[in-house]
Formats: structure tokens, sequence, C-alpha cells
């Protein structure tokens, strides 16, 4: 079973003609990057991420975490590590789809992408998903392009999860290359 990428409005995310055809293209095509093979290897994940002590991706938790500037040699390993324990991740415009392949298999990719000019979801409806994913009992990560607090609404969000009562965490990315 291969990942499920979604809008908000229930659309597959295209950002330009040429995206779409690609996208189209490779949809039924298995494109696996190699430091995916790497870390799908669970003894090894296992190992790498036992050692650094990361905390459990529990039920009902929301993670915002940073994806860096876009390149996918940029992330953390603690955002390679919770990628590959949501359930549901709700990504920005600026996570390419190298970072997602990290996700693992069964996970649900919801685009929530905004972008100057264009038309873009509102932060209310961000906002809400996110909750209703939480309540459901999911792991859900909010991935963001950078770091979750710059140029970014990470502020918004975590005071959203916090009026609901929602546990969550932060996870820095990189700002820039």
């Amino acid at each position: 079973m291969g990942n499920l990428i979604v809008t908000i409005s229930g659309h597959l995310p295209v950002t330009s003609p040429m995206n779409a055809a690609f996208e189209a293209a490779v949809a039924h095509a298995p494109v696996v990057h190699p430091l995916r093979r790497f870390f799908c290897n669970i003894k090894i994940k296992m190992q790498i991420f036992d050692k650094l002590k990361l905390p459990e991706f529990n039920s009902g938790e929301v993670w915002l975490v940073g994806a860096g500037p876009g390149d996918v040699k940029l992330l953390t390993i603690f955002a390679v590590y919770s990628l590959s324990k949501a359930d549901v991740i709700i990504y920005d415009a600026l996570v390419s789809n190298e970072i997602l392949k990290f996700a693992k298999e069964d996970a649900t990719l919801i685009y929530a992408g905004k972008r100057g000019g264009k038309p873009s979801h509102n932060q209310t409806d961000i906002s809400k998903l996110i909750i209703q994913h939480a309540k459901d009992g999911q792991r859900v990560l909010r991935l963001k392009g950078g770091d979750p607090f710059v140029f970014a609404r990470g502020a918004e969000e975590s005071f959203t999860l916090n009026e609901n009562n929602i546990s969550y965490r932060v996870i820095p990315g990189i700002t820039s290359s």
C-alpha cells in the first residue's frame, strides 16, 4: 500500500502543468530514494533511533517539524524519525517529494501548501484538520519548509493545540543552506 496524497479539498496537489504530468507519470511507479532504502531497513533504523533515545511519537500527539531548506540531505535525523512514525503528514508547498519519501508506507499525506498570489488553504482550516486527526488518535506531523517558527505559522498552530489540550512537540529545522 502506498502513501495517500490528498489536499484539504480532496484533490491531488498540483503546482504546475509540468509537475502534474510528472506526478501522473510516476504515480504508479515506485521511486525509492537511496536514503529511504537505508532507513526502511528496520533493524538498522531501530539501532540508530534507539541509540539516539528519541521520544516515542504517541497516538493523539502533534509534532510541528521543520523540513529544512528543501534539500533532502539537510533533514535532521529527528525529522526523518518523525516522518517514519507519523500516521498523518500535513505538509507545506516548500516540502519536496524527496522528503516525503521518508514517510511510512501507510501514512496519509495531506497537502496544505500556501503560495503567494495563488489560491491557498486558510490557516483556520489547516488547524482544524490537525486537531481533527489528533483527536481521532492519529500521530500527526505538521511538516513545514525551513523551521516551524521562522516565517511559518508554528506559533499559531501551537496556540491552537494548547487551546484544544493536544500534546505537541516542536522539532526545529535548518533554516538556510
